[in-house]
């Protein structure tokens, strides 16, 4: 759990100010953060901590609202995420909402191979979910 509220105060550092009781993101520093990835790295780590963090579920959405705003993910996608699934064919952007930033990144081409700290293990083709391993379901 510490981790988690290191990764949110680094959040907060980062869009925000760090404090003990953070008033949440604006949608205006959702939108100028330009990694679209680290965005959805931060909503894993936001619903991670959201029975503690009082403002975790308004960021959760205002990162969401952004996230489909520049098209790195689907309505679909988020059915898919909210009910803890993956299927093929998603974006990698979806996957680190739900996993989180991966440990460890295989490259051979147009393969990509995350591994994540859950132990699950994904394999993108040309920056889709080609094939994946889960071992703590969700």
């Amino acid at each position: 759990m510490r981790a988690h509220a290191l990764v949110s105060c680094a959040l907060g550092t980062l869009l925000i100010g760090c404090a003990t009781s953070t008033p949440g993101l604006s949608p205006e520093a959702v939108e100028a953060e330009p990694d679209t990835d680290h965005l959805c790295q931060l909503f894993h780590s936001a619903h991670e901590v959201q029975t503690t963090m009082p403002n975790a579920q308004k960021d959760m959405a205002v990162i969401r609202a952004e996230l489909i705003r520049r098209a790195a993910t689907t309505p679909s996608e988020w059915e898919l995420t909210d009910a803890g699934n993956i299927q093929t064919g998603m974006h990698r952007c979806i996957v680190f909402a739900l996993f989180g930033a991966p440990t460890i990144t295989s490259m051979n081409g147009p393969i990509t191979v995350y591994a994540f700290q859950s132990g699950d293990n994904v394999t993108f083709k040309d920056g889709v979910v080609a094939a994946f391993t889960v071992v703590n379901p969700r």
